[in-house]
């Protein structure tokens, strides 16, 4: 492809892209705003729809309110069977002026007694007929207020609703129901009536989701939408009031919105086909087309003659740079074409005097640099000499460095394995020095027993207040053996292993506890209280001793360090297994509420000998023996949690199988 093409389609796709991407989102932004402005039109129609209804099921039940307290009703229900008969022409003309009122659309009127007897019917269908399991019956009953059917109901004359009310006499006493049949075309009237004018298309539904009105096909009413059977009413979610995309069952797409009615469990679907909303859209894609074409072709011929303006002085000179390049230093490059042209032109010009120049000077300098070359090389050969010999003085210092460190670390374990024996000693001290105190005392209270005995002065009182010393003195001497007993146990456990290096298969709990056991006279010094949140499940076939030397580092270093400047700190251990792991890893978490890890420090606090605490006589040992017993002999990694917002949080992932050592 020549320059001249490439320069060409550039300024195309410059100039153009821009052009037609405004215009493009004009016209979609136009497209949109046509949109908005149906979907507004969809909403004002569905409230005005909605309210139409809303009005009319509430101006029925009004009406045929006023309607029950019509005198010849009441007195009619009153009267006896005989009576009625008297009565019964007047009546059922006044029964007949009910339905008047809308006789297109109400089908017949009714009067029943309490019990549901049709005493009195405009329709020949239903007259006698036992109405009393009816809906319109049983709920206006219960309930002694007018009722308006929640669904369809099919009866001998086909689909029908239902409204009827109560009866009273002027004690408030239900004497029995004024009802009305009414066809659901009504519902369809309404709806054609009110949207004449516009290309809306509607369906009303029952509580059963049986289609009581329906606009585009009006042979589906009184049919039950399949997939809507058992369906509850309430439960169904309207978008929110807004318009959406709906697929009807003729497979074209529809703006839809749906809403309930507020008096009774109905629901409208109110619909707009695609056409109307897209006509307005496909006439501005058209015309966008339109116009995108003439752009076109203006912007390419511009284009076209931009690019001829440019290109053809770039190709004399071009044709120059390439003589230069073969080695003909003295072709002369042509100055025309634009500014920016005739500058490179020029340019090229200089350069080639300047390389004619230069060539004699890089002959020069070739020389010396391979003078410099082979002096390189020379001192190179005794660079490597001297760079061998300073590997091995370094690799010395390092071995001699791993078997300090190696030193440290066992200097570390002996030291608060000493600590241990110094803590336990002074615990197992103060049992064993009650027993001797409690066996002291219970050795006088013997004698003075036996002198009493002795010289026959024995009492009952003397006897039980005796053995009452004993038990009390007995309880004392087992409370204090067995905490001795269980002291030395647990210091025996955690020395055996510190000191043995054995594997075995241990509970995570159990350890925990005869380290805290161990650590009993340190930390009684304080009120820290301690949440271990461990599970007897939790086992781990490793080396119970550097376990144990981490949770003892640990609970000391939280001592020292981090709970140092409160008696009232709280430390947490807890572990479980981590999850997708098949039970191989256990997840430990050791964490404290102290002063914590500054960040700028975070970093180090890992690092062999790094303390904050030299002037004091830290070592700086701690937890750099808790990192190399973690890695090192359980074989499992160690994090510092820097994300707690209070104190410092240490978190272990240790293979419940540890590696061979």
């Amino acid at each position: 492809m020549t320059l001249r093409v490439q320069l060409s389609l550039l300024l195309l796709l410059v100039t153009f892209i821009p052009i037609a991407t405004f215009t493009y989102l004009n016209q979609q932004e136009t497209s949109r705003q046509y949109m908005a402005s149906k979907d507004i039109a969809l909403i004002q129609a569905n409230d005005l729809l909605v309210d139409a209804i809303d009005d009319y099921i509430k101006t029925t039940q009004e009406v045929l309110w006023a309607d029950s307290y019509i005198p010849d009703f009441k007195t009619y229900l009153e009267s006896s069977k005989s009576q009625r008969e008297m009565l019964f022409s007047d009546v059922y003309e006044m029964l007949r002026s009910v339905i008047i009122k809308d006789s297109i659309f109400v089908n017949s009127a009714a009067l029943l007694d309490v019990e549901g007897n049709n005493l009195m019917d405009t329709s020949a269908y239903h007259y006698s007929d036992d109405e009393s399991q009816m809906e319109y019956f049983q709920s206006v009953i219960r309930k002694r207020d007018s009722y308006f059917s929640y669904q369809l109901v099919k009866d001998l004359q086909g689909d029908a609703l239902y409204v009827s009310t109560p009866v009273k006499n002027h004690k408030g006493r239900v004497l029995g129901l004024l009802r009305l049949r009414i066809d659901p075309s009504r519902f369809q009237f309404l709806i054609s009536k009110s949207l004449r004018k516009t290309s809306l298309q509607a369906i009303l539904w029952d509580e059963e989701f049986t289609q009581l009105a329906n606009l585009f096909n009006p042979e589906m009413i009184g049919t039950q939408g399949e997939l809507r059977k058992g369906v509850n009413v309430a439960d169904l979610s309207f978008n929110n009031g807004e318009p959406f995309w709906y697929v009807g069952d003729t497979g074209q797409q529809h703006r839809t919105l749906k809403s309930s009615i507020a008096s009774l469990p109905w629901v409208l679907e109110l619909s707009q086909s695609e056409s109307e909303y897209t006509s307005i859209s496909k006439k501005n894609y058209r015309h966008w087309l339109m116009q995108l074409g003439g752009v076109f072709i203006s912007t390419l011929i511009g284009a076209v003659v931009v690019a001829t303006y440019f290109v053809l002085p770039l190709k004399r000179v071009g044709d120059a740079a390439e003589g230069i390049a073969a080695g003909d230093y003295k072709t002369k490059v042509p100055v025309s074409g634009s500014a920016e042209v005739q500058g490179m032109a020029r340019s090229l010009n200089k350069m080639t005097q300047t390389m004619i120049l230069n060539l004699d000077e890089l002959a020069i300098r070739h020389m010396e640099q391979q003078k410099a070359e082979k002096a390189l090389i020379e001192l190179n050969s005794e660079l490597e000499e001297r760079v061998e010999e300073r590997t091995k003085d370094l690799i010395d210092a390092n071995q001699k460095k791993s078997e300090a460190l190696e030193q440290l670390i066992q200097s570390g374990k002996m030291a608060e394995l000493g600590n241990l024996v110094a803590g336990v000693t002074h615990e197992v001290n103060t049992p064993l020095g009650n027993n001797v105190t409690v066996a002291s005392s219970l050795e006088a209270q013997i004698g003075t027993f036996v002198a009493v005995v002795q010289a026959g002065k024995l009492t009952h009182k003397d006897l039980r207040a005796f053995i009452e010393n004993c038990e009390f003195a007995v309880d004392i001497l087992q409370k204090n053996c067995q905490r001795a007993s269980e002291l030395m146990g647990s210091f025996k456990q955690v020395a055996v292993d510190q000191t043995s290096m054995r594997r075995r298969k241990f509970s995570i709990l159990d350890t925990v506890n005869e380290v805290i056991t161990t650590l009993y006279s340190e930390l009684k010094k304080h009120q820290h209280e301690l949440h271990i949140n461990l599970s007897m499940d939790l086992i781990l076939d490793s080396y119970p001793g550097p376990f144990e030397q981490i949770i003892t580092n640990l609970i000391n270093n939280s001592l020292v360090h981090g709970l140092k400047e409160t008696n009232t700190g709280n430390i947490f251990i807890d572990a479980h297994y981590v999850e997708g792991s098949d039970l191989q890893t256990v997840h430990l978490e050791y964490r404290d509420d102290g002063l914590g890890i500054p960040e700028d420090i975070s970093v180090q606090v890992f690092d062999p000998f790094f303390t904050t605490r030299a002037d004091e006589g830290g070592s700086g040992v701690g937890l750099y023996l808790v990192r190399t017993l973690a890695e090192r002999d359980l074989g499992g990694e160690l994090f510092l949690d820097q994300s707690v917002d209070k104190g410092v949080r240490f978190i272990f992932k240790l293979p419940v199988q540890a590696p061979e050592r």
